[in-house]
């Protein structure tokens, strides 16, 4: 996967019917990208929330400092994605939770 270019991120802000033919192709791949992604049934997001992974982050106390899942729904929404369901495991590393912390978050996955 390329990086952006600083001609790809310009392009990006031009109607597309105003684009030359080598400006459709800078973003060609990106379209492509995208088209994929918005027509995808499932996306599966690792996020982990790294540093202070193996808490509790679904309820108080520690909510307040789940900031990951916000930025993912916030971000997602504005791509259009607003389906969006958080499966969190947890826990990982408090004791008398963690040996059943994975098996809960695979537990709390619901495909429709």
């Amino acid at each position: 996967m390329p990086h952006l270019t600083p001609d790809v991120l310009q392009t990006f802000f031009i109607p597309f019917d105003q684009l030359r033919p080598e400006q459709k192709k800078l973003i060609s791949l990106s379209d492509q990208l995208m088209n994929q992604l918005l027509s995808s049934d499932y996306i599966v997001i690792g996020a982990p929330l790294a540093m202070s992974s193996g808490g509790i982050y679904s309820e108080e106390p520690g909510s307040s400092n789940d900031f990951v899942a916000t930025y993912l729904k916030s971000f997602l929404s504005f791509l259009g994605m607003k389906d969006v369901t958080v499966i969190r495991a947890e826990g990982l590393k408090i004791p008398k939770i963690k040996e059943s912390a994975l098996e809960n978050a695979v537990k709390s996955i619901q495909i429709q």
